[in-house]
């Protein structure tokens, strides 16, 4: 603790608890004390006991060993907002970001080199926890200590961006910087799955950024106006280049909703040509801001989301199988983007075209939300061609009326309903209309560029063991542009007609194991699939449960027997009675025989046989065979008789167990017999009472079934 001591009295701190975590000692520093290998552009992590607070105080400092000068600080009097330079252009950013327990602590770009030893030191008062009380700091040069990578990239032109240091660089921005200012030969950065919280600006050309998976793989910050007031640096991510490509990520702004306009993505002025394919794209407000009219940018199954004026500006965009969300909540009637695209200066622009898009909203959106609204611009284009338009979305704003050069065209969209959709202040194109053809055609809508992108497995084919017969199917996810075609292979062989993204091959057998790869193409490159592999088991004959025996019964009896089997794999399996009693009944599909001998029957040796069969290849069986045997029927004694004060007649019957017995009265053996009750006694004897014995004289008999 401490005491601080004025003219007017004294207070005394309270005891310091924040310490790094000791239940994660060996994580909770990263890059880990005496680390090696570590990317130099990472950021730094320090996790504490109980959540820190951040003071504007102190010096976070990082040394080179064999220096005693700092080769970076991070001066927190200055403020926790500090301006940070990014590609050239200074932004204002968060020098440290606490998450949790994590201080995330952020160097200045380019200070770290390969093959170099640093250290880490934290002043005293740098960081508090919730009572106020100061964390010591790091002073010992032991204490923090981590060596970066011995040399830079092994491919330059194919870079790797991994948070735990398994690839060349932990930030994309690294990677980029990496590098040459005319990147002519073109590169590709590959971005593991990883949360990487930073301001992204490409000014570099041809480069295709792709992510590991598009929901996995998450680019952005909480870049607004609040902190850079210009539509030039208040966005995540800007691109700035020509020939730049998003491919299977997430880019993200994550400022809260209603805090300030915030774009997840800015296409600026020097970028001509620009692709998003397989990516979200996420904000609340202004989420795309295409700049310029001579910004061009082709948007591909991808998912947008925002709330107000989400998609803007003067340049040109197009759209195509994608969705574009509304994340407006009920109750608010601010109008929505996509707005009208080009300036009064910019009426040569197309502006903004969907085409096989979604526009969706939330549950419980405003039913009065909007496509557009001019805002003051006095032309503009708006075009919706095959969309589905919810009908929360009403059509344009009453001030985004077609006039002048202001031009809300739609052509074949349908509501939620199931119905065309019709669109207010819109205007309906005929199929004849020149301008329909221009919105659906994407070289035509970016004034004659024809976007292309080197093809992307998603998902490859996963290896799978079955049995002679069954199905194998082997399916590849892939994306590009154009959609990408499909050869399947065997063995390196070419399948014939094995051209989709899913094959399958029925009644499989041993000749078809092997590896199976599938070649992608586009046009502008092809890519092969990991392998498969189809192991194919040679089928195996199905095994009874349980073997049925011989054995000897009544006739009578009730005899059920399940001859249930199993396979291994499982399989279809047939049920064939092969030999049985004509009176048996049997169940194919499950093996079960039910028979009730009759007396006919006594006496009688009964072959049973029954056959399984799976239908694997080759077809095989198993069979269980046995004989019951039915004991000669005896014919029934009867007993004592007797009739008691009421004139009711009782007699006893001793026979064999199993089948039943009628009794049947009649009064002169003439008129026929009328049956008194029909019993299949559990014991022997058993008795019957003649209730309505009344005549003079009755005549019985017992028949004997069945």
């Amino acid at each position: 603790f401490v005491v601080v001591s004025n003219p007017a009295g004294s207070v005394t701190s309270s005891n310091v608890t924040l310490t790094v975590n000791s239940t994660m000692a060996a994580t909770a520093m990263k890059p880990a004390n005496g680390s090696s290998g570590i990317s130099y552009d990472t950021p730094l992590y320090i996790t504490f006991n109980s959540a820190p607070t951040i003071r504007a105080a102190g010096k976070i400092k990082i040394f080179n060993l064999t220096n005693s000068t700092p080769v970076d600080t991070l001066d927190m009097s200055l403020g926790t907002l500090q301006g940070r330079t990014i590609a050239g252009e200074t932004f204002v950013t968060y020098p440290v970001i606490i998450t949790g327990n994590t201080a995330a602590i952020y160097p200045h770009g380019s200070v770290l080199t390969s093959n170099q030893t640093y250290y880490v030191t934290i002043d005293d008062g740098v960081f508090a926890d919730s009572t106020g009380a100061y964390f010591a700091g790091i002073t010992d040069t032991n204490a923090w200590q981590f060596t970066t990578k011995v040399s830079g990239p092994m491919n330059p032109t194919n870079l790797v961006v991994a948070q735990d240091y398994s690839g060349d660089f932990a930030t994309v921005q690294g990677a980029i910087d990496s590098l040459p200012a005319n990147n002519v030969s073109g590169a590709m950065i590959n971005v593991h799955d990883g949360v990487y919280t930073e301001v992204v600006e490409f000014k570099k050309t041809n480069i295709l950024v792709r992510g590991q998976s598009r929901g996995g793989t998450i680019v952005g910050y909480a870049n607004n106006s609040n902190l850079n007031p210009s539509t030039h640096s208040r966005m995540a991510m800007k691109i700035n280049a020509n020939d730049i490509a998003l491919d299977n990520l997430t880019i993200t702004n994550s400022t809260p909703q209603d805090l300030s306009q915030a774009e997840a993505l800015m296409i600026e002025s020097g970028a001509a040509r620009c692709i998003v394919n397989n990516c979200n794209v996420d904000s609340y407000q202004d989420t795309i801001l295409a700049n310029i009219s001579t910004s061009r940018a082709y948007f591909n199954h991808s998912l947008i989301q925002g709330d107000v004026d989400f998609i803007w500006g003067g340049g040109n965009l197009f759209f195509t199988n994608c969705e574009v969300r509304w994340l407006i909540r009920a109750g608010n009637s601010a109008a929505l983007g996509p707005n009208p695209s080009p300036g009064a200066t910019d009426i040569s622009s197309n502006g903004f075209s969907f085409v096989n898009c979604a526009l969706t909203t939330l549950p419980g959106a405003n039913p009065a939300d909007t496509i557009g609204r001019t805002r003051g611009i006095t032309n503009g284009n708006t075009a919706l061609i095959n969309c589905f338009v919810s009908t929360n979305i009403g059509g344009w704003s009453s001030d985004a009326l077609p006039t002048n050069n202001f031009r809300n065209w739609y052509y074949g969209c349908t509501n939620d309903l199931g119905v065309a959709a019709t669109l207010s202040n819109g205007i309906p194109l005929s199929a004849a209309d020149t301008n329909l053809a221009n919105a659906s055609s994407a070289v035509s809508w970016l004034y004659g560029w024809q976007p292309q992108l080197s093809p992307n497995i998603v998902t490859n084919p996963a290896s799978q063991i079955i049995t002679a017969g069954g199905t194998a199917k082997f399916v590849v996810a892939a994306t590009g542009i154009p959609d990408p075609t499909y050869q399947w292979q065997v063995n390196g062989t070419n399948i014939d007609n094995a051209t989709n993204a899913t094959l399958t091959i029925p009644g499989a057998t041993t000749d078809n194991a092997g590896p199976y790869t599938v070649i992608v193409t586009t046009s502008s490159g092809t890519v092969t699939s990991a392998p498969a592999a189809l192991t194919v088991n040679p089928n195996v004959a199905p095994a009874f449960n349980a073997l049925a025996t011989d054995f000897t019964t009544n006739v009578g009896a009730n005899i059920r027997i399940s001859f249930a089997a199993t396979d291994d794999p499982s399989q279809t399996l047939t049920y064939t009675l092969l030999a049985g009693p004509t009176n048996a009944v049997f169940n194919s599909s499950n093996g079960l025989l039910t028979w009730h001998p009759t007396v006919a029957q006594g006496g009688s040796l009964n072959p049973i046989s029954v056959a399984v069969t799976d239908n694997g290849l080759p077809v095989l069986s198993a069979t269980n065979s046995f004989t019951i045997t039915l004991n000669p029927f005896v014919a029934p004694n009867l007993g004592s008789s007797a009739i008691n004060g009421s004139g009711q007649f009782t007699m006893s019957v001793d026979g064999q167990l199993g089948p039943s017995y009628t009794i049947q009265v009649s009064s002169n053996l003439l008129d026929g017999w009328t049956t008194l009750y029909t019993t299949n006694p559990s014991t022997m004897p058993f008795r019957f009472t003649d209730t309505n014995a009344l005549s003079p004289q009755e005549f019985y008999r017992i028949l004997i079934g069945p």
